[in-house]
């Protein structure tokens, strides 16, 4: 998988970091999305004062819970830390609040709250684009499990243009033109697997020219 770089200054680096870092090549596949539970790929600054250390802390711990699959645990929390819920409602403000509201979609989406993942991923304004092409993809992914394909379509399309490249804009392309297949348009899912075949001819080129072939002889 192509690895997106960004700057970070090893003497910045938050608590959060620091905590979980020997799992930074971990990741999660949810709906076919892909969630980056290593927290190398972000850039985060240290904070100095005890709330946003204490708040660091409590991620972790519910984020530990979310790597070992135990969503209602990570969401609500137990006796011995605070869920990703409850972070959110009380921190709404603090420069976290991204992350917490990304990993919390993704909780919601595994207990298949696909409603209340929708709200937490909508909540979210990474300044990195990939990041948040990442989450407008997964909101693609809680409407095609509503089956609302056209809202589905319209968040894999939007999550393509937010930072155009040789691996995001493809994949969310394709998820477009699956889902367009599903609802019946097929006219519109070949439009998308031939535009991704002449602009990304690298990004699973004979898998894509197969969906081609496959829908031209539907038309036939």
């Amino acid at each position: 998988m192509q690895k997106y770089k960004m700057e970070t200054n090893l003497s910045e680096t938050s608590k959060i970091e620091k905590n979980i870092k020997k799992h930074k090549n971990r990741l999660f596949v949810v709906g076919g999305g892909l969630v980056f539970a290593g927290f190398t790929f972000f850039a985060y600054k240290k904070y100095d004062d005890n709330q946003n250390e204490k708040i660091n802390e409590e991620i972790t711990a519910a984020v530990f819970a979310l790597e070992d699959k135990k969503y209602s645990e990570a969401i609500n929390g137990t006796e011995s830390f605070v869920g990703l819920k409850e972070i959110a409602s009380k921190h709404g403000k603090a420069k976290v609040i991204n992350l917490v509201n990304y990993y919390l979609g993704v909780a919601y989406m595994k207990t298949e709250n696909f409603d209340l993942a929708i709200e937490s991923f909508k909540r979210i304004k990474f300044k990195d684009l990939i990041m948040q092409s990442m989450a407008h993809g997964l909101i693609g992914d809680s409407f095609a499990e509503k089956k609302d394909y056209d809202a589905a379509i319209i968040f894999y399309k939007k999550a393509a243009e937010e930072k155009k490249n040789n691996y995001t804009t493809p994949m969310f392309l394709l998820k477009a033109a699956a889902v367009a297949e599903v609802k019946g348009d097929i006219d519109e899912a070949l439009g998308l697997y031939k535009f991704v075949s002449a602009r990304y001819k690298n990004y699973e080129s004979s898998l894509v020219k197969r969906h081609i072939a496959r829908l031209e002889t539907s038309l036939e």
